[in-house]
């Protein structure tokens, strides 16, 4: 499994010095968050350094407001459903998104463009089988992702997960991209049947010989390694590490107003603003909190000085670094080379990390809505039912997949 930078508000120079530093990666552009002119410079400076480019049309919401997306060429000026998917509107769409975009800007990966759905039902169906076939027509010569963005009833639903594989399975595209909004838009999401519906998409996919990606992820979403996810995808904000609709709303800021600064401790999977990082150190446990060697992250090695957290003057442009310089390097630990090895670690891991989020809780260092132990033993029933369901044919398959 990778890790694909998930492109929002503020990203470019994140993923240029991570990149960078990486000797490789892949982003994923957001019209939303960024224009033509932007893109253009921006994939060529990572190019430049060794790095991939897809570009997420962010067709979720056709009828959308937001002023930077439906400026965007591609995006169709008078969307009705009945006639753009029956009439050239879509045409117009893909080629556009081909030719000025993907084309352009030599991207790695073709994502297809798919809307938001609440229910897998007859119109979801026609609406992304005409989609499919269009792209199929038009000799793209990059792999193709199926775009599928679902609400978390759709991913909780036993019956709709199975709708999708069953119909997917004979598209011929590479791989599918997965936006799934999370079970009451929590960060972390304290819901194993949400987790268990999402993973169980992730497996079926992978059986039918695809790749998967999944976008909009927080370090919950380690996880996926047990299904042998390809990549998932995260940033800097929330807004880029969980899928909302709200984003793509007019209203939407860049949460600018609300700015904190958090630290990433990676052996508890939560993340705590720096004012409980001075809690830490009264109680006795902030050396407990810091990030082990192996990790090589220096960002936020003043944290731990000797002084006073919040006196040290950490920015969150060091902090945002350290989550996905961290993240990234978990999820090389939690891809290992045997199904059963992936299952024994993310156990200990899970086990390991909401363990030492209580401890940190019982001595007063609190992670509020970013505290893994609220969501530990989700997380662990998940895996425990994959195992149970799809294990036997995953250990035998785990190589291939």
């Amino acid at each position: 499994m990778e890790l694909y930078l998930q492109m929002g508000f503020g990203m470019m120079d994140h993923a240029k010095t991570l990149i960078s530093s990486w000797g490789g990666g892949a982003c994923i552009l957001s019209p939303r968050d960024m224009t033509v002119d932007q893109m253009d410079k921006f994939c060529r400076d990572i190019k430049s350094i060794g790095g991939k480019i897809a570009l997420d049309p962010q067709f979720y919401q056709p009828y959308s407001d937001h002023e930077k997306l439906i400026n965007h060429a591609f995006w169709p000026s008078d969307f009705e459903t009945g006639s753009f998917f029956s009439g050239n509107a879509i045409n117009e769409m893909i080629d556009i998104l081909w030719n000025e975009y993907n084309a352009k800007y030599q991207t790695d990966i073709f994502f297809i463009p798919g809307r938001y759905s609440d229910v897998i039902d007859d119109v979801w169906k026609k609406c992304n089988d005409q989609m499919i076939d269009v792209v199929t027509k038009k000799g793209i010569g990059i792999p193709r992702y199926a775009t599928l963005a679902l609400s978390s009833e759709v991913v909780i639903s036993e019956d709709q997960v199975h709708n999708i594989l069953e119909h997917v399975e004979d598209w011929p595209v590479d791989g599918f991209y997965i936006v799934a909004r999370h079970s009451k838009d929590d960060y972390l999401v304290p819901d194993a049947s949400w987790l268990a519906g999402l993973i169980d998409l992730c497996a079926g996919l992978k059986l039918l010989g695809k790749k998967v990606i999944v976008g909009y992820s927080s370090q919950q979403m380690l996880y996926l390694a047990l299904a042998k996810v390809d990549a998932i995808a995260s940033g800097t904000w929330v807004n880029v590490r969980t899928f909302s609709l709200d984003k793509f709303k007019a209203a939407e800021d860049d949460q600018q107003s609300r700015r904190t600064t958090w630290y990433y401790c990676p052996q508890s999977l939560s993340e705590y603003q720096i004012t409980f990082l001075d809690i830490a150190k009264k109680a006795g446990v902030l050396y407990d909190m810091k990030t082990d060697d192996s990790f090589q992250s220096e960002y936020v090695n003043v944290l731990f000085s000797g002084a006073q957290p919040t006196t040290v003057g950490i920015s969150e442009r060091e902090t945002f670094r350290h989550y996905l310089h961290c993240l990234k390097m978990q999820i090389g630990y939690a891809s290992q080379s045997s199904y059963d090895g992936t299952y024994k670690y993310l156990n200990m891991l899970f086990n390991t990390a909401g363990q030492l989020a209580n401890y940190f809780k019982m001595k007063g260092v609190r992670a509020k809505y970013r505290d893994f132990s609220e969501v530990m033993d989700d997380t662990i029933a998940a895996i425990d039912l994959f195992n149970a369901t799809r294990g036997m044919i995953y250990k035998y398959r785990w190589n291939a997949l």
